[in-house]
């Protein structure tokens, strides 16, 4: 018999075609999976300025810029962003899923789950908020303190529940004992209308918030003897490998970005003329050579 005769049946092609549909059945479904790429889910909670959800200024918070630029970068893998509270962010990443967040300080205890990057954010730190109408009221004071503060019981005050200030800070906070409030949008409204006399919050924040509500200008941030150092956020990944391997990523990313200019002027959105001051003179003496 004439092996090419064989060969060419329509029986032995038909045969021959479903060979090969097994075998390209067989690899499709892991040569599909090599390519795949990972997907970083990219939380982010409602907290402008710092990262802004809706509104006509979407997207264009401080943060949120950071993210983008990383995301341009970061080619290798696919990006979502989930509107999501810091708790839902961090238990996300307890489980070890790739989730990443753009802008937390580094601690002791996120560190047991979490990975870091060098500083992605330098922010200035907490001040106590006042009218710009009752600065002589503070002034009064002399050298300001938080203690001083809280011990005047002419002086109202409201911090916010669950968020953390720091020992010294909480210290005072647990012995006077001040009213406490949900939300720092609330109290700043508060602030405004006369009710309380202070806040001890973000400056960029009060800036924001107070143009958002129509009162541009009219609040002031105050330094104080018990506050604290300007605060570096960096980018937060779980500590796993793949984890990691993000963070490696990101360092390189942030490494070649921080210098140039888009990433400075990142930095000084929605600072009002004293904040950028500030941001610009931190930015050199701090920030680029905090590790």
């Amino acid at each position: 018999m004439n092996p090419d005769t064989t060969l060419a049946s329509p029986s032995n092609r038909w045969h021959l075609l479903r060979c090969l549909a097994v075998a390209v059945c067989m690899v499709l479904p892991i040569t599909t999976s090599a390519l795949a790429k990972e997907k970083i889910t990219w939380g982010v909670p409602h907290a402008a300025p710092n990262q802004i959800v809706d509104g006509p200024d979407k997207g264009q918070g401080i943060r949120d810029q950071i993210q983008l630029l990383l995301q341009e970068r970061l080619v290798r893998f696919e990006h979502q962003t989930v509107v999501a509270t810091f708790p839902r962010i961090q238990n996300e990443m307890k489980r070890g899923d790739l989730w990443c967040f753009v802008g937390s300080p580094r601690s002791p205890a996120l560190e047991e789950f979490a990975a870091f990057s060098i500083p992605a954010q330098v922010s200035l730190p907490r001040r106590i908020i006042v009218k710009r109408k009752d600065l002589a009221r503070f002034a009064a004071f002399g050298a300001l303190s938080m203690e001083a503060l809280l011990a005047d019981g002419s002086m109202q005050t409201s911090y916010g529940r669950g968020v953390s200030f720091g020992p010294g800070i909480e210290t005072l906070l647990t012995k006077f004992q001040p009213r406490v409030h949900a939300d720092d949008t609330d109290a700043l409204r508060m602030l405004l209308a006369g009710r309380i006399d202070y806040l001890y919050v973000f400056p960029v924040f009060a800036v924001y918030t107070a143009k958002q509500l129509g009162h541009e200008g009219e609040l002031v941030g105050l330094p104080f003897a018990e506050m604290t150092d300007a605060v570096l956020g960096r980018v937060m990944c779980p500590n796993s490998e793949l984890g990691r391997q993000v963070i490696r990523e990101v360092d390189i990313i942030l490494k070649e970005a921080r210098p140039k200019a888009r990433y400075r002027q990142i930095m000084e959105l929605w600072q009002d003329e004293e904040g950028v001051r500030e941001i610009r003179r931190l930015y050199d003496t701090k920030f680029l050579i905090a590790e």
